[in-house]
């Protein structure tokens, strides 16, 4: 009789974890949809400045690859080929997009309902999986969407953000024009 009832509380117990298993992936599938709609929201509330400090950034970072081209020429006394010089900071521009690009596209596409051996392992990865999705973005961003204060705070720390990049590509594009007329080039 004994058997019996540890194989009936066996059974049980089973049926529990499945039951909390299945309500876990549930649970991750909800905050799945909820941070796909905070990314939504951040994306519409601050996209437009979040694209132009990209652009911004991306135009410094340029600014110094050309800096750094014409630095290298003018140090080993060679002329600056301003052709040559626009084709190879192309060249290396698209391979620091594709740079950029990779880890994007190998995110971590783990799926949690993977059936695996064991159903306290694959509750455990179930809880690993909602644990990020609660601790990163875009499920982060419902804090900031959802208070006037942060929401003000972001959009302020945007805006420095713009302002900097904005006075460094001044400054990139004024040390450019002077590094291009000390190498000889024709400067516009």
């Amino acid at each position: 009789m004994a058997t019996k009832n540890t194989l009936i509380k066996k059974m049980e117990s089973g049926e529990a974890r499945t039951e909390e298993y299945e309500a876990l992936l549930a649970r991750c599938g909800r905050l799945c949809q909820e941070a796909g709609a905070y990314m939504l929201a951040y994306r519409a509330e601050f996209g437009g400045l979040i694209a132009a400090n990209d652009k911004l950034r991306m135009e410094c970072i340029r600014k110094k690859k050309f800096i750094s081209y014409c630095r290298r020429r003018i140090n080993r006394g060679l002329p600056i080929d301003t052709d040559r010089m626009q084709t190879e900071i192309d060249r290396e521009m698209t391979l620091y997009h594709k740079k950029l690009q990779d880890p994007m596209e190998n995110k971590n596409t783990e799926d949690p309902e993977a059936e695996g051996p064991d159903i306290e392992e694959r509750i455990a990865r179930v809880k690993r999986r909602i644990n990020d999705i609660l601790t990163t973005e875009p499920y982060t961003y419902g804090e900031i969407l959802k208070n006037p204060e942060k929401r003000l705070a972001r959009k302020e720390e945007l805006q420095a953000e713009h302002d900097d990049y904005e006075k460094c590509l001044n400054y990139l594009t004024k040390t450019l024009m002077e590094t291009l007329r000390e190498g000889g080039a024709n400067v516009l």
